[in-house]
Parts: C-alpha cells; structure tokens; sequence
C-alpha cells in the first residue's frame, strides 16, 4: 500500500577543520503532506549549528526520496532504470517534497556541518579620547559658576 510520507530522519553530520568526521546525530522531523519547507529547514540548520559548544557552517545538503510504488517494485532489481535516482544533492536550501512510498522510515535529509574558527584578529584603536557632549559642557560650566 503507497502512503503519504509523514515523518522523516534528519541525520547531521559534523566534520572538524581536518576534514574528519567526529559526530553524527539524528532525529525524526514530522512533515506535514511530505512537505519539508524551506522555512523550517532553515530554523533545523540554524539550531543545529553549535556542537560540543563550537560553532559550525553549513557546507553541504543531501536528501534520501526513495519513492517506489508497487509495481515498481518487481522492476528495482532486474533492469538498468535510470529513473530511479532516489538520492539528491541541494545546491540551495529550497522545499523537499517526499512522493508516496511502499517504504516506511526511509526518507531522509542530510546536513553536512564543518568547525568553523574565525581569523579576524582586528583590534580596535582609539585615535582620540571621547569628547564631552554639549549637555554635558552646559552642566559642568553651570556648576563652576556657583
């Protein structure tokens, strides 16, 4: 029987700045009509940027769409299909839409994470002492004169 997805697994993975994989976590995200919105994405990726309290960026985003219905299920093995391109790469963060499945729990996104360390190591100067403003001069010149 096809279903309507309504649940996915939204894997993250985290890279450190030797481009090793030092963690993985998951969890189940409920998808509405097997809509997965731009929007809500964007507060996943967001929420999920911090990892052992260091910071990480966005590098890459992937989604598993393993939409087979029955009758195609005979074909999956046995012929070359080119049709059946269940992976997919995200250039943009854009909405997924997850097809009806025979498969339940199978459908999921990818979040690709790297450590992210910052090099701006500017300093601010200060050329000259802050000026008194001109309520300030009014007052101090008011009270000299008492």
């Amino acid at each position: 029987m096809v279903k309507k997805n309504t649940e996915i697994i939204v894997f993250f993975l985290y890279v450190n700045n030797e481009d090793e994989l030092y963690n993985i976590t998951k969890k189940k995200e409920i998808i509405p009509g097997g809509v997965f919105s731009q929007k809500k994405q964007m507060y996943i990726i967001k929420e999920n940027e911090y990892n052992n309290s260091n910071f990480h960026k966005l590098i890459a985003s992937s989604y598993f769409n393993f939409d087979i219905n029955e009758e195609d299920t005979n074909n999956l093995f046995t012929s070359n299909n080119e049709n059946n391109n269940f992976y997919s790469i995200q250039n943009m963060i854009d909405t997924i839409v997850f097809n009806k499945t025979i498969v339940k729990n199978i459908n999921s996104v990818f979040y690709i994470y790297k450590s992210y360390v910052s090099h701006n190591t500017t300093k601010k100067i200060i050329l000259q002492p802050k000026k008194q403003t001109r309520k300030l001069s009014f007052i101090n010149a008011l009270k000299s004169l008492k």
